[in-house]
C-alpha cells in the first residue's frame, strides 16, 4: 500500500509498464460515414512488471481537454497520472514525442506492422478493448 501513496496516486513507476493509447469516443454523423463526432480521450493502463505481472489493471481514461490530442495536451495528461521512471508503450503519434524528455522510457509501436514484442509479449488493443 505504501507504494501507491510513492506514486502520489499516479499508475506505473520504476519498472512499470504503462500502455497509452488516444481514442475517439462518439457516434458516425447520420450513421454514415467513417467520420466521428465526439470526444477524444487518452487511455492509460498500467501493465504491472516482469517480477509482479499481475499487479496490472490500474488504468486512467481522461477526456482530453480542448478536444485536442497534440503534443502539449497529451505529455500534459501522461505527467498527470503516470510516474516518471515508468516505460510507456505508445503508437507512433507524433504528439507522444518527447516522453524521454519528461523521464519515461518510450516504446513506440507501428500500426503499420503486426506487433508483438517477444519479451512484453504486449499489444495496444488492450486498451481498445475497455
Amino acid at each position: 500500500m505504501d507504494q501507491l501513496y510513492d506514486r502520489d496516486g499516479k499508475i506505473g513507476g520504476p519498472g512499470h509498464v504503462v500502455e497509452i493509447d488516444e481514442s475517439k469516443v462518439g457516434k458516425r454523423k447520420y450513421n454514415v460515414g467513417r467520420i466521428i463526432e465526439g470526444s477524444w480521450i487518452l487511455g492509460m493502463i498500467d501493465l504491472g512488471t516482469n517480477e509482479n505481472p499481475n499487479a496490472e489493471g490500474e488504468f486512467i481514461l481522461e477526456i482530453c481537454p480542448g478536444n485536442s490530442r497534440d503534443g502539449e495536451t497529451l505529455l500534459a495528461l501522461i505527467n498527470k497520472h503516470v510516474a516518471k521512471g515508468s516505460t510507456i508503450i505508445t503508437d507512433c503519434w507524433k504528439s507522444y514525442n518527447g516522453l524521454e524528455n519528461d523521464g519515461f522510457e518510450h516504446l513506440r509501436v507501428n500500426h503499420n506492422y503486426n506487433f508483438v514484442d517477444p519479451i512484453l509479449t504486449l499489444t495496444l488493443k488492450q486498451l481498445n478493448q475497455i
